[in-house]
């Protein structure tokens, strides 16, 4: 339970509040993402067998893997792992929450059209096409389920964006207040 300490009890006091629930949404949104990637790669293997039988050539699906996978997974896996130590180390910073969530939630967007489209526009034609089909519009729907979490955090961390300004504020100008206090006593 100590990794996951952090993320429903934060200590870091930028996270107090209802802004917490980016970090345990960040859990669920880790979830689906292993979710997403077994499906991938149960689908890769299908496709192999699937279309190993009619056809010798698979450039289509070599060009169509890195738009429909590589675009959104490949960032995501990158700014997962950072996110999950940053969260657990309390060094997760409400700035790098909202533009990572912002940039994120636009990948996964694109790239859940993109499969649906690509699926949809499919010219090869062989005996388990709807099947496959079907596991791409699944691939999609979860991409999508990530897109709707993104917005999600993007709301809670603009949240803890506000505060942490806020906060920062207050510090300033009753720092700046304090300064010239003493300086009109002088």
């Amino acid at each position: 339970m100590g990794f996951l300490t952090p993320f429903f009890h934060p200590t870091d006091s930028r996270w107090q509040g209802p802004q917490k629930a980016l970090l345990w949404l960040s859990l669920v949104k880790s979830i689906i993402l292993i979710a997403f990637i077994v499906l991938a790669i149960v689908e890769i293997r299908l496709w192999d067998k699937w279309s190993g039988q009619e056809y010798d050539d698979l450039e289509y699906y070599g060009d169509s893997f890195f738009l429909r996978f590589g675009v959104s997974t490949f960032p995501e896996l990158v700014y997962t792992i950072y996110s999950l130590w940053a969260i657990s180390a309390s060094k997760f910073h409400p700035v790098t929450a909202i533009s990572c969530s912002t940039i994120m939630f636009c990948l996964w967007t694109s790239g859940a059209f993109l499969m649906i489209f690509l699926a949809m526009s499919s010219e090869l034609m062989y005996e388990m096409n709807y099947a496959w089909e079907r596991l791409c519009y699944g691939e999609g729907g979860l991409m999508l389920a990530i897109a709707a979490l993104y917005i999600a955090m993007m709301v809670f961390s603009g949240i803890a964006v506000h505060r942490w300004r806020a906060e920062k504020r207050k510090e300033t100008y009753g720092l700046a207040r304090m300064g010239s206090d003493a300086s009109e006593r002088a």
